[in-house]
């Protein structure tokens, strides 16, 4: 009877997770060092330029969508745009395939139609009560001025905090805590 040999499979396992490890250790690496300063760099050089906005005077030309693509050297990976403001996003991508390092930029129109730097945000998407042309619901409006005007303490009175979940409320002075009284319902054992 012939017998086959059978070829050593360990060390295959192990070239195998070597591979793995390494190209594991390259996307680290990648996303330390190369795609998150990138991330960091491009955020500040926004926010600069946002500063340098603020600051300028009339005399001096706005900072643009343009501008900002110019001083980033690329293109936004998406863009969206309303009436009231245009949002570009920036991307760099990191180590791990499908995840990126964003930098969204908000713009508002001007009269001539440009669009000018208005705020940057980093790896979080603006908050929609910062965005240009946002306008409070009536509703919560109501409801706010109601939640002060019932939170005004006059200043004599006495404030005392809330019993914390599972705290028993102390009784107030001059009432005694009632008896327990019997169910009327229940059946004697």
């Amino acid at each position: 009877m012939a017998t086959e040999e059978k070829k050593p499979v360990r060390g295959n396992r192990i070239t195998i997770l070597l591979i793995i490890m390494i190209i594991m250790i390259c996307g680290l690496a990648y996303d330390r060092f190369i795609a998150r300063p990138g991330c960091e760099k491009g955020f500040e050089t926004v926010h600069n330029l946002v500063q340098k906005n603020v600051a300028a005077s009339l005399e001096e030309e706005p900072i643009t969508n343009l501008s900002v693509q110019k001083a980033l050297g690329k293109e936004p990976a998406t863009t969206t745009t309303t009436e009231d403001y245009t949002i570009e996003i920036y991307r760099w991508p990191r180590g791990l395939v499908g995840l990126s390092y964003t930098v969204y930029v908000t713009y508002q129109p001007d009269a001539k139609g440009e669009l000018i730097v208005y705020a940057p945000y980093k790896n979080r998407e603006p908050p929609v009560a910062e965005l240009p042309g946002y306008v409070l619901p009536k509703e919560n409006i109501v409801v706010a001025k109601e939640t002060i005007a019932n939170s005004i303490v006059a200043p004599e009175a006495e404030v005392k905090p809330e019993p914390v979940a599972g705290e028993k409320k102390a009784p107030t002075p001059g009432t005694e805590p009632a008896e327990p009284q019997a169910n009327p319902n229940a059946t004697a054992p």
